[in-house]
């Protein structure tokens, strides 16, 4: 598979990522935000233009395997998080919520900020 060209690629392939990793629908609301939002603390861009400045700088290989890791836990987290606002409900969700893709996506980064301390690949590309 080619390398993204540019941000908007390379969340394309995250979300793909995301989507193995839960085992419930994740839909364009949620890749909405995750495109628009936040990117890590001291980065003034949305998501896709940090990601689009990662693979322009050439360092989206080596970003690719953290990357990934924390998009597939960022799909399995999203899961479990919707399952607990599901509570008892009989009928639960067949699709995340934005509330819990939002919640999983804070989980993923205090994991990849935990994992930094351990001297893994942590710098923002």
């Amino acid at each position: 598979m080619e390398d993204p060209q540019n941000g908007a690629q390379a969340i394309d392939r995250l979300m793909v990522v995301m989507r193995i990793g839960s085992a419930m629908r994740i839909g364009p609301t949620c890749e909405f935000a995750f495109r628009r939002g936040s990117p890590p603390p001291g980065n003034p861009d949305s998501n896709e233009a940090s990601f689009d400045a990662c693979v322009k700088a050439g360092h989206w290989k080596t970003a690719e395997p953290a990357l990934m890791t924390a998009a597939f836990q960022h799909g399995v987290m999203a899961t479990a998080a919707q399952r607990i606002l599901d509570g008892n409900n009989p009928l639960p969700s067949q699709e995340v919520s934005l509330e819990a893709f939002i919640a999983a996506g804070k989980v993923v980064r205090a994991m990849c900020m935990a994992m930094c301390s351990k001297g893994q690949w942590c710098t923002w590309p």
